[in-house]
């Protein structure tokens, strides 16, 4: 059984299936009207882009990414599923926010 998004109905699969589609288009267009730029303004994008990207991965992350996982069993009852998910949550949380 596909999974389903809450926010828009839609299977995963047919989600992909969608994004797959646009990103092609894309990729043709931007194929198309590059071949139209001149060389110049082609460079100008690249150098551009190229220093946007070094600049944003020369900075410290200031995201924070955080994972945990537990065992639920699934014969425990309501309150036991809730203190474990409280538990996992505070580890979670544990280190938040980042310091600098």
């Amino acid at each position: 059984m596909a999974s389903e998004n809450s926010s828009g109905g839609l299977p995963t699969y047919s989600r992909f299936l969608l994004l797959f589609l646009g990103e092609a288009i894309i990729g043709v267009a931007l194929y198309s009207l590059f071949t139209r730029i001149p060389v110049a303004m082609q460079i100008v994008i690249l150098v551009a882009t190229w220093i946007v990207v070094k600049l944003e991965s020369s900075e410290p992350s200031k995201k924070s990414i955080a994972s945990a996982s537990g065992d639920v069993d699934a014969n425990a009852s309501p309150k036991k599923h809730d203190k474990k998910i409280h538990e996992v949550v505070q580890k979670i949380f544990r280190s938040y926010p980042p310091k600098e």
